[in-house]
């Protein structure tokens, strides 16, 4: 039996970009006849079969998507972006991308929704005039985006963030990660290691992902049949200082906890500044998780365990569901929520007995 062959596998025994064998595909673009020869002998020998999406590309084709980001300096939308790319490269779509830059115009805890709606579609009109087929829009912060951009016919796929999918909008929905999930594994990972008083930094309590991630800690906590102390639960506001803070309060208690499950990487570093401060260390004394997988956990004199985004997942997916929602539109489509997964490296340590 011949193996089933894609793409991208196609490119590289033709030694070819994606886009290249997209065109031959499709009979568009500037493909030389030797390149477009050499691309359809491997098509036909290994008797490549498009898909329905495929066939669907020739009578509609996407070759441009729009992609809208708050601010591409959050820590979120690089991953994102790259998924995005990832997708369209292997598919042959051009990608255009426009930063709102809204934190340096914005401030997100006081601002009129109206002011950062009115942004958000301004770049909207801009991208579909320059034949942008759909939209995905990246913000900066985990939130309900449900209604932000209105363009017609035209589909947006909100990512990092959730929207009411219904007939208001029936041609928006999301892409996004399973915040509980990764908060329930990151207190089992204490749970498992033997801890019984453990700690929660919480990011800002009017937050999305505050009460997601409180919701997971407090599950596994009950599953497992271990106590919520209200002495060890502090506000840290996603911040160095509030971790920092937090940590302090907690730890210096008569009884401190021997583990603290932080909601942010930037929350757990305060902590370990606050809890060595305290003459005690980082896994011997007390346990710590954060929540983020940022770059700089591996190089902590104790790296950081910590809960890992599918950030380039959430990107590849918005851009795969956009592509065929485009052209084959699915009735009825649903939110996606991919789950997170968790990072273990030296932070953590077992409770005996």
């Amino acid at each position: 039996m011949i193996p089933v062959i894609t793409i991208k596998e196609i490119a590289k025994l033709a030694d070819v970009s994606t886009a290249t064998v997209s065109n031959v595909l499709n009979s568009r673009g500037r493909v030389g006849e030797e390149v477009r020869q050499r691309v359809l002998k491997i098509v036909e020998q290994y008797q490549y079969k498009p898909n329905l999406v495929a066939k669907n590309l020739r009578e509609k084709a996407v070759r441009t998507i729009g992609v809208i980001v708050e601010d591409i300096v959050s820590f979120n939308v690089p991953p994102i972006i790259d998924g995005i790319n990832a997708y369209a490269e292997e598919h042959g779509i051009h990608v255009l991308l426009h930063n709102l830059r809204l934190s340096q115009k914005i401030d997100f805890v006081s601002a009129d929704q109206r002011k950062y709606k009115r942004l958000a579609n301004e770049s909207a009109e801009v991208l579909l005039q320059n034949q942008a087929d759909g939209l995905i829009y990246i913000p900066i912060s985990v939130r309900d985006l449900t209604g932000l951009i209105e363009c017609g016919n035209h589909t947006v796929v909100y990512t990092y963030g959730t929207v009411t999918v219904g007939e208001e909008h029936p041609k928006s929905f999301s892409v996004g990660m399973d915040e509980e999930g990764g908060a329930y594994h990151a207190t089992k990972e204490l749970v498992q290691a033997g801890h019984k008083r453990i700690a929660c930094i919480l990011g800002n309590t009017e937050s999305l992902s505050t009460q997601e991630r409180l919701k997971g800690f407090q599950k596994c906590l009950m599953d497992n049949d271990r106590k919520q102390y209200p002495q060890y639960l502090k506000d840290g506001d996603w911040t160095f200082l509030g971790g920092y803070q937090a940590g302090r309060k907690i730890f210096g208690q008569e009884i401190p906890p021997t583990a603290a499950f932080c909601m942010s990487d930037v929350m757990a570093c305060g902590v370990i500044k606050a809890v060595r401060e305290l003459g005690l260390s980082i896994p011997m004394d007390v346990s710590v998780i954060g929540f983020d997988n940022l770059e700089f956990c591996n190089y902590l004199d104790s790296p950081l365990t910590t809960v890992h985004l599918p950030l380039k997942q959430i990107g590849y997916e918005a851009a795969r569901c956009l592509y065929e929602e485009i052209i084959a539109p699915v009735k009825n489509r649903q939110n996606v929520m991919l789950p997170c997964s968790i990072k273990v490296r030296n932070s953590i340590s077992t409770i005996k007995g």
